[in-house]
């Protein structure tokens, strides 16, 4: 489990102090897939400084499966971080040595024995699939597999936590796809601690349960994955998430004009089986209200169908607030827009 409470990074530079981190308090559940997103400058990367020991805080704690991290020396530390993978954007491999060699090297740096070493790295290239290219050297390799090869590297001294550092920004998407599948296997079947550090929203569809929205140097929102897609509260979450989920409508549509002064519109979320299920189409078949569909999306978030529809409603006022109730009571949000 990973805690940060009270936590600030200020940064001296010729004189000048630069806060990078102010005030941040995150828990962080064995076993969860946490997303941390934010634009450049946002803080991410020092947070995750903060969680390897590469920087310690100015104020506050890192606490790392019950250790407070400034309470330890360098050597003590060093036995801790052995508990904590990490995965950078850039692969970080030595061009030098052959994949084998590079999955090796936490374990030879770590004292292993070379019976132990040669079975470790052997299971782990098998894992990430790559068991045929253990005599490649990284310049033979495409961005994919020496992604792959880092996150062999990364598991190798069979570590608690996983740190993914904007792990697929250098990847083609189609390749992200299939590193964030594995990122996610790795999860599932080691029972890990991912920890996802990343610009792209996208990434966070795909694998997290939960995510915490980073602006200069603080968490403006935090929470599950699926309730921060649904009901964004920031204004920077809200621009996120309208980079995947589409829940608005086109200026020229809003604008009202002098023939739809009496419609009503409304906001629709469906989440789960609800989304699956013809909810308008028995609202219309129950009662005398004229209905028109003016814009819907679905997206899949956590395994978990997630819906959006904004309808214009034309009706007695009564059978308007019965057919809005009649949605409501199969499980749809309803929010009337202006």
């Amino acid at each position: 489990m990973i805690e940060i409470q009270n936590v600030d990074k200020h940064f001296q530079r010729k004189g000048k102090t630069t806060q990078a981190l102010n005030n941040i308090n995150l828990k962080i559940e064995q076993g969860d897939i946490y997303g941390i997103i934010g634009y450049s400058g946002a803080g991410k990367s020092t947070l995750v400084r903060l969680i390897n020991a590469l920087e310690t805080p100015t104020a506050g704690k890192v606490i790392i499966n019950g250790k407070v991290l400034s309470e330890f020396t360098a050597k003590q530390l060093r036995e801790i971080k052995k508990d904590i993978g990490m995965i950078f954007q850039g692969f970080n491999l030595l061009e030098s040595k052959t994949v084998w060699k590079n999955v090796a090297i936490p374990l030879i740096l770590a004292g292993k024995s070379k019976s132990f070493i040669a079975a470790r790295v052997s299971e782990l290239l098998e894992f990430v699939g790559l068991a045929d290219r253990a005599g490649s050297y990284p310049s033979e390799l495409s961005g994919g597999q020496k992604q792959r090869v880092g996150i062999a590297r990364a598991l190798a001294t069979n570590p608690s936590i996983l740190l993914c550092d904007e792990a697929t920004s250098a990847l083609d998407p189609q390749t992200t796809t299939q590193i964030l599948l594995l990122l996610k296997r790795i999860s599932q079947q080691y029972n890990l601690t991912l920890v996802v550090i990343t610009h792209e929203m996208s990434v966070i569809q795909k694998i997290c349960n939960k995510v915490a929205v980073m602006e200069q140097g603080r968490i403006v929102e935090q929470g599950e994955v699926l309730s921060v897609f649904g009901h964004p509260q920031h204004a920077t979450t809200l621009n996120f998430v309208r980079t995947l989920v589409r829940d608005s409508l086109p200026a020229t549509i809003v604008r009202p004009s002098p023939h739809q002064q009496q419609v009503r519109r409304y906001r629709l979320e469906f989440v789960g089986e609800t989304a699956g299920q013809p909810v308008i189409h028995q609202m219309f078949k129950r009662f005398a209200v004229e209905f028109n569909i003016l814009f819907a999306s679905m997206s899949e978030i956590q395994d978990t169908v997630l819906g959006f529809m904004i309808i214009q409603l034309t009706g007695d006022e009564s059978l308007l607030l019965q057919a809005i109730t009649y949605l409501q009571s199969t499980g749809v949000r309803v929010e009337e827009l202006p």
